[in-house]
Formats: structure tokens, sequence, C-alpha cells
């Protein structure tokens, strides 16, 4: 059988690293600007407290937005034999054998003005893969090539988020 490579979609990491840095240019203007007020009697306990939160605000979604972009810049090869993972970040690849893979699993994720899914494969060492819809512009294939080339599907689950990102059934 013919691999299978999805068609990654690069505006989603270029939006992502557009994001870093705005945010990080945007914690610059905001701790330079708090530092030139740091001397002047007037600053009031409102603008202290203000400045935490947009720090903090703009801080979060900075880490998720770089954690993000770190962790799913990365297109797949899917064969008979193995799972080929290549990392635009370094340009290395990864091979996950077929005995190495446990097998995959759908997700619906809904939020308030989204609904897209989630194709998650299940490695034997506990190890997760997330393939998210919007990271690939034939995602609709890659669960049907899966099951072609002979590997386990687990079924349906649900999407569960906790702090540190989601709960996994499988």
């Amino acid at each position: 059988m013919t691999p299978f490579k999805p068609r990654f979609n690069i505006f989603i990491p270029s939006l992502r690293l557009t994001g870093i840095l705005v945010g990080l240019n945007l914690l610059i203007f905001m701790i330079s600007g708090f530092i030139e007020n740091i001397g002047f009697e007037e600053l009031k306990h409102k603008e202290v407290y203000l400045f935490a939160v947009g720090i903090l605000a703009i801080g979060f979604s900075w880490v998720g937005l770089t954690v993000s972009f770190l962790k799913k810049t990365r297109n797949y090869t899917i064969t008979d034999t193995f799972i080929k993972k290549y990392n635009f970040l370094n340009f290395s690849n990864t091979y996950y054998y077929k005995n190495d893979v446990k097998g995959f699993s759908t997700c619906k994720i809904r939020t308030r003005h989204l609904h897209y899914e989630m194709l998650t494969i299940y490695l034997c060492d506990d190890t997760k893969i997330d393939l998210e819809q919007f990271a690939y512009f034939n995602f609709s294939r890659i669960q049907f090539e899966l099951y072609e080339k002979g590997y386990d599907y687990l079924g349906e689950e649900d999407y569960v988020p906790n702090f540190f990102g989601r709960e996994y059934q499988f």
C-alpha cells in the first residue's frame, strides 16, 4: 500500500508564531511602561493590580502559544508498518512501528463558538499523539487511512479538559 501523508496546514504555526511575537512585544511594552512609572508617588494600587492582571493574562497566553507552537509543528506519514513523525523545527524524523501503536481514537471538541474533531494515536508506552482537525487540510482522510493500514480503532471518546490539558480514556 502507498504511504499516506496528511497535508499540513502551515497557516496555523504561522499564526501561533505571530501571536508569540506580538505577546512578547506586549509583555516588554507593559513591563517597560511600568518601570518608568515606579518612581512616581501618584502610582495607585489600582494601576498595580491592573498591571499584574495584564501581565498574567498576556503571560499565560504567550506561554500557551509557545508550548502549542513547539509541540504541534509536526507532520506524519502513515504506512502499513510504521508512522513517521517529522518535526519542522529541528528537521528530525521519529518512527513509531506498528507493534508500538496501541490504536487510535476520535474525539469531538465543542467550545462555545467552535466545533472540531481530534484524532489521538495511543502508543504502547502511554505516549499520545493528538492530531487536530484545523492542523491538516485533509484531516477527514486520516482516520480512514489508519483503519485501512491495519491500525486498531479504539472508539470515540469524550473530550474532558483538565488544568494540564485533557483526560484520555484509552
